[in-house]
């Protein structure tokens, strides 16, 4: 490679703003502090919304738990209710009415 072709690769690759990018961004991955507070406003909004999201389901099974509580007491935490029967006991032996 000439003394002229390097020097106009090294001014091309200074002059391309996404090469520069990219490498910012390298740097930015590997110095990342863990913090959400560092992180671009997109994904900072998205990790808001969906803590937002988690915390409404979390209280809304938490307000039917205790509606669920306060219509029957008696009712054990997350057992399944028995099947339903699909005949009457006492016409099982006999198998008639």
């Amino acid at each position: 490679m000439s003394k002229s072709t390097a020097t106009e690769q090294t001014i091309t690759e200074q002059q391309d703003p996404r090469k520069h990018e990219g490498q910012q961004q390298e740097q930015q991955r590997a110095a990342w502090d863990g913090k959400v507070q560092s992180l671009p406003e997109g994904a900072q909004r998205l990790i808001r919304d969906l803590r937002t999201a988690d915390c409404d389901e979390r209280v809304a099974a938490k307000n039917l738990r205790a509606a669920q509580k306060a219509v029957n007491p008696d009712a054990k935490g997350d057992e399944k209710p028995p099947p339903p029967l699909t005949h009457s006991p006492r016409h099982s032996r006999t198998g008639k009415p």
